[in-house]
């Protein structure tokens, strides 16, 4: 809004604070118009996919506040640069594909009201996905907190460095599927409650103890299948929750 009588050449966004709508971005023009309509808040579903958009600074951190789920599919993607006020999704977070190395952007999110899943479902998906860094600050998922790929994927996430603050999983159900070097998962250690934790096919893992509480007062399944060390319920309460790996098999290699 300009005042005709002014002599000022710039310009004042006036905010439209709630969107209620499902939005889906694609261009970098898209973020534009979002970015010229003001909108902190949406009151429905976004989603990000398409092969052009490799950032998504054009949003200029407007958005706090998504009523609804957020779905990033966009395999161009290398950065969530441009949502560093987004605190809160009320639904779901799922990421299916990106070229992003970590969650940097996200550093404001302390809640997701559903579930958090990251499914890699093809070979080329997320491969670039070293860590959780960015998500310092979230401290609970309402539902499942699921994070799978495919057998023969060449996915990097190494460790879950970033969840540190993670206290509340509500759906209390744990899956961790096929991640090659996946060797650490001890940002896992202030999860306060679980009753269901599948982890398989993580070659490189080979210490768990950091569940040991959690699976002390679960009353669901416990199971380790394919990773470098296999602990049984029975074992990991003993304390036997850990293997020293091979040499050749060394994290640091």
């Amino acid at each position: 809004v300009k005042d005709k009588n002014s002599t000022l050449s710039d310009t004042i966004t006036i905010l439209q604070p709630i969107e209620r709508a499902d939005i889906i971005w694609e261009t970098e023009q898209d973020l534009l118009d979002f970015k010229a309509a003001g909108h902190t808040r949406i009151q429905g579903n976004i989603i990000v996919r398409g092969e052009e958009l490799k950032t998504l600074q054009k949003l200029d951190n407007l958005l706090t506040e998504i009523n609804g789920s957020l779905t990033l599919e966009c395999s161009s993607l290398t950065s969530l640069d441009g949502l560093y006020n987004l605190a809160k999704i009320t639904e779901n977070l799922l990421i299916t594909n990106g070229s992003m190395v970590s969650f940097e952007g996200l550093n404001s999110l302390k809640s997701i009201g559903g579930d958090f899943e990251i499914d890699a479902s093809s070979s080329y998906s997320l491969t670039a996905l070293e860590s959780f860094e960015g998500l310092e600050n979230l401290q609970a998922i309402g539902g499942n907190f699921k994070v799978t790929t495919i057998s023969y994927s060449s996915t990097s996430l190494a460790s879950f460095k970033g969840l540190n603050s993670l206290k509340s999983i509500g759906g209390k159900n744990l899956v961790i599927d096929h991640f090659p070097a996946l060797s650490n998962i001890d940002d896992l250690k202030n999860v306060e409650a679980l009753d269901e934790i599948s982890i398989t096919g993580c070659p490189k893992l080979y210490d768990f103890c950091i569940l040991k509480n959690v699976v002390q007062n679960m009353s669901g399944t416990f199971y380790v299948n394919g990773n470098g060390y296999n602990p049984t319920k029975k074992q990991l309460l003993d304390g036997a929750c850990s293997q020293t790996p091979p040499a050749d098999n060394d994290n640091d290699n």
